[in-house]
C-alpha cells in the first residue's frame, strides 16, 4: 500500500474510531463514496480493532491480580480448590 493510502486509512480509522460503533457504517459510506477498496480496508482494521484489548491494559495490573492470587493461597496453573 502506498504511503498515500496509508495515511488516508488511517485517518478514517481514526475519524471512525471517534463515533459511537453503530455511526461508524453510515459515515464510511459518506467518507469513502464510491472508493469500496477504502471502505473495506477501514472496516477490516475496524472489526479487528479491541479497544479492551491485552496490549492496553497495564501490566502492573495483570501482576497485581497475580500477585493476589498467590497470596491467598491458590498456585498459578492450579484448580480452584485443589491447591
Amino acid at each position: 500500500m502506498k504511503g498515500e493510502r496509508w495515511e488516508q486509512v488511517k485517518e478514517l480509522f481514526a475519524a471512525a474510531l471517534q463515533r459511537e460503533p453503530g455511526e461508524r457504517s453510515a459515515f464510511l459510506r459518506e467518507a469513502c463514496g464510491e472508493d469500496d477498496a477504502l471502505r473495506s480496508e477501514v472496516e477490516s482494521l475496524l472489526s479487528s480493532y479491541r479497544e479492551d484489548s491485552f496490549i492496553e491494559t497495564p501490566a502492573a495490573e495483570s501482576i497485581l491480580e497475580i500477585t493476589q492470587e498467590t497470596q491467598s493461597g491458590q498456585r498459578i496453573g492450579s484448580l480452584p480448590g485443589n491447591p
